[in-house]
């Protein structure tokens, strides 16, 4: 635990025994106090959306945005076509590509 000095009136300093700096324990329960806070704030929004929809569903025709947010449809993906059977003249240009290729390598 660190000592300040603190300006007092009349020109006076004293010593605090306060820490100059929080500790990580302070620091740590100060962040964990403000997301507490926060969600209890989104909370109370998401409480208050709901009943505002609903409300509206009520009074007007219903054609409102729904409650929660629906994740969008997975959609098929298009299926391949299967590859066309290789020519006879593009069998042979491969066989002779693939030859020259082994002799290079040696």
């Amino acid at each position: 635990m660190g000592y300040h000095l603190a300006a007092v009136t009349n020109r006076q300093w004293c010593f605090n025994r306060e820490p100059t700096q929080p500790t990580q324990e302070t620091k740590l329960s100060q962040i964990s106090e403000a997301i507490a806070a926060k969600q209890a704030q989104i909370a109370q929004l998401e409480t208050e959306i709901e009943t505002l929809q609903r409300a509206a569903s009520i009074v007007g025709d219903g054609a409102t945005a729904p409650a929660k947010a629906t994740q969008p449809k997975a959609t098929a993906q298009p299926k391949k076509k299967p590859r066309a059977p290789w020519s006879a003249a593009r069998r042979r240009r491969m066989k002779a590509y693939w030859a020259k290729r082994r002799k290079a390598k040696g």
